[in-house]
């Protein structure tokens, strides 16, 4: 019995093999990572969740740089907080935006504030569809208001009798990546039941007031052609005409003014 034939043939098999033939795929860093998580919204969950309603201040913190430490007075720091949230009108079988408005409350300006919006349904797990967004500016004392889309996953979280149950709560943090130091940092994140969220006013714009009617033209009567004078006649003049108009003859006016 020949026992290498068959390795032979599996040899050429695996050699002849096109090289140029591919099958479409996605890198393998991908499978452990998936979508974009909520991890940075957890890890502010925990080491601010149970300063809820605190507000500590900050003292003088000496602070790093390239040029040597410094220290950094504690009425320098400010603080970042949601001042409003609604959803805008949409389509209800596609996944909601949500308008939210954030207020720097210091003297400078911010750059490049996270805005995350973590869609929940129960507790919250490192997999809950997240979106965020980035600001690009918010002017010392003003309010900037940004629209997050949530993933499409956000509308089948669960499922209720073979139907998609999406999220019922909605977590929204500012300053997500924990970029800047502020007086306050539990007010950054915020807990809200979906059906607590108010929907964005339109406004309307005001109808043009309609202009009045203008006035009937009254039609004018047409002017009769003035005949001309026929060859030997004079034409009357005004005088003449006003005489007339007295029951004057000309001639006799003028005889009686020789007269006189």
């Amino acid at each position: 019995m020949n026992l290498t034939k068959p390795f032979a043939l599996l040899a050429v098999a695996v050699i002849g093999a096109p090289a140029a033939a591919q099958l479409p795929g996605q890198p393998l860093h991908s499978a452990l990572t998936g979508a974009p998580g909520c991890e940075h919204v957890l890890d502010l969950l925990m080491r601010y969740g149970p300063l809820e309603g605190q507000t500590l201040g900050r003292p003088d913190t000496v602070v790093a740089s390239p040029y040597g430490s410094f220290v950094l007075p504690g009425e320098e720091f400010g603080d970042l907080c949601l001042a409003a949230l609604t959803e805008a009108p949409g389509d209800p079988s596609c996944p909601p935006t949500f308008v939210v408005a954030v207020t720097n409350n210091s003297g400078r300006p911010v750059c490049d504030v996270s805005v995350s919006l973590v869609a929940l349904l129960g507790p919250i797990r490192p997999c809950d569809p997240t979106a965020t967004v980035k600001i690009a500016e918010i002017p010392a004392g003003a309010t900037v208001e940004v629209d997050i889309t949530l993933p499409p996953e956000a509308l089948a979280m669960g499922a209720n009798g073979g139907a998609p149950v999406g999220f019922q709560k909605l977590l929204v943090a500012i300053d997500a990546c924990d970029r800047y130091m502020e007086t306050d940092e539990a007010n950054n994140l915020h807990l809200v039941c979906r059906a607590d969220i108010p929907q964005q006013a339109i406004a309307e714009e005001p109808l043009a007031e309609a202009a009045p009617p203008a006035a009937p033209v009254e039609p004018v009567e047409p002017v009769a052609p003035v005949e001309p004078a026929a060859p030997g006649e004079s034409v009357p003049s005004s005088i003449d005409s006003a005489l007339e108009s007295f029951g004057l003859d000309a001639e006799n006016s003028e005889a009686v003014a020789q007269r006189l």
